[in-house]
């Protein structure tokens, strides 16, 4: 089972899911090395705050509680992916990565992808979100906010010397 995406075939996107969780047994995992390989270059090439290529590798043999989504277009190319952690214990689901290639922003792409990831986990029992952003990303906020995210607080220098995160989360219960 995975996540289905509003206007996925409409707008010619296929869904991948990765999971070394016991708790998504039909899901599969290790993420091929080819395939965290463009992941980690779209995120060097795109994100403020890219892992390094060695994190990235990491995550395929360390990721008993990670979930991996990602998008590809009609040529198989990434062109969107999330990053998900999960802590069973607390019933929590951080969204630790989400990132939309430029010539796929303002078509509302995100949004639909976050919306999907979150009923995919409600349905799975989770009910509990949290998140961090920069501060000054105001067009992320107000996606989340969209999505039933608050604000929790803010992190003073979390990305580094004067670039805070407000940390955002989404509790159902």
């Amino acid at each position: 089972m995975k996540p289905t995406f509003e206007g996925e075939q409409d707008l010619g996107l296929s869904c991948s899911f990765y999971s070394k969780s016991r708790l998504f047994p039909s899901s599969f995992w290790p993420v091929h090395s080819k395939e965290i390989e463009v992941i980690a270059e779209l995120d060097n090439l795109f994100f403020p705050f890219p892992w390094s290529k060695k994190a990235w590798l990491d995550l395929v043999e360390n990721a008993d509680s990670h979930i991996l989504i990602t998008l590809e277009d009609r040529n198989s190319d990434c062109i969107a992916f999330s990053l998900w952690k999960i802590s069973e214990l607390e019933g929590l689901v951080h969204l630790l990565k989400v990132l939309i290639i430029p010539d796929w922003r303002g078509k509302a792409l995100g949004k639909f992808f976050l919306q999907s990831s979150l009923a995919f986990f409600v349905k799975n029992g989770f009910f509990r979100f949290y998140l961090e952003v920069e501060d000054n990303n105001v067009s992320a906020i107000r996606t989340y906010e969209s999505l039933g995210f608050g604000k929790l607080h803010k992190a003073l220098n979390y990305y580094g010397a004067g670039r805070s995160a407000v940390k955002m989360g989404k509790f159902l219960e």
